[in-house]
């Protein structure tokens, strides 16, 4: 997807899909796909149930739910990083933190 969107991305219930965003692309709300490749922005959550790919050019502005995770140098992510494993279309993933 070259465009921008302002508004929530999702794919149909039952029906695993993928989205491609390029450089020149930017969503503004929820992204929440099976399979994303990402070399553009995103302002918003970030919900992967399957394969997320962070290109060099990938902005996030929002917190990444992901099962399988690749980064490549430059990607930035401005959020947290949850990892939803077999509970991917579990409403609330298991999430630790570490307290002092």
């Amino acid at each position: 997807m070259d465009g921008q969107i302002k508004g929530d991305v999702s794919e149909v219930p039952g029906t695993p899909s993928t989205l491609v965003l390029s450089e020149h692309g930017s969503i503004e709300g929820a992204v929440t796909v099976a399979r994303i490749v990402l070399n553009g922005e995103v302002r918003g959550p970030v919900h992967s149930t399957h394969d997320l790919e962070l290109l060099a050019k990938s902005r996030i502005s929002g917190d990444v739910h992901y099962k399988s995770l690749e980064i490549h140098t430059g990607a930035i992510i401005e959020g947290r990083l949850v990892y939803v494993g077999e509970s991917a279309n579990a409403e609330t993933p298991a999430i630790l933190e570490v307290k002092d």
